[in-house]
C-alpha cells in the first residue's frame, strides 16, 4: 500500500506538479495557497496524510537508549547501513527506525534517498 500511495505522488507531481503554468509563473509564497485549491494539490495532501496515519509509523515508544543507539549507527555506517542493523538489533521495523531518524534531524526523506525503493 505505502508503495503505491509514493508511486501515486511521483506520478503528480511529474505529470501536473511539474508543467503546471501556476507553479512556473508564480515565485513568491502565494504557490502554497494556489496548489491548496488545485484538485491535484488536494490529491497530494490526501496521499500524503494516508502515509503518516499508516499505523506502523505510530505504534513505538522510544527509550532515550534506543533513540541513541539508532543516531550513533546511522552516524557511524550511513543511513541505510545504520537503519538495517538498528532494526534487527531493536527488533523494530526498518521504517519506523528511518522514520525516527528523519524526525529527530528534521530532514526530509526526499533529500536523502527515494524510499519508494527501500519498501
Amino acid at each position: 500500500m505505502r508503495k503505491e500511495i509514493l508511486r501515486q505522488i511521483t506520478e503528480i507531481e511529474m505529470n501536473h506538479c511539474k508543467p503546471c503554468e501556476s507553479r512556473i509563473n508564480n515565485t513568491s509564497t502565494r504557490i502554497n495557497a494556489i496548489c491548496a485549491e488545485c484538485t491535484h494539490g488536494m490529491d497530494l495532501r490526501r496521499l500524503g496524510n494516508q502515509l503518516v496515519s499508516e499505523p506502523f509509523l505510530q505504534r513505538h515508544k522510544w527509550t532515550k537508549a534506543q533513540k541513541e543507539y539508532v543516531l550513533g549507527h546511522i552516524k557511524t555506517l550511513g543511513l541505510e547501513r545504520g537503519t538495517k542493523q538498528s532494526a534487527k538489533k531493536l527488533g523494530i521495523d526498518e521504517r519506523l527506525v528511518e522514520q525516527f531518524y528523519f524526525n529527530s534531524k528534521k530532514v526530509a526523506h526526499y533529500e536523502q534517498r527515494d524510499l519508494s525503493m527501500s519498501i
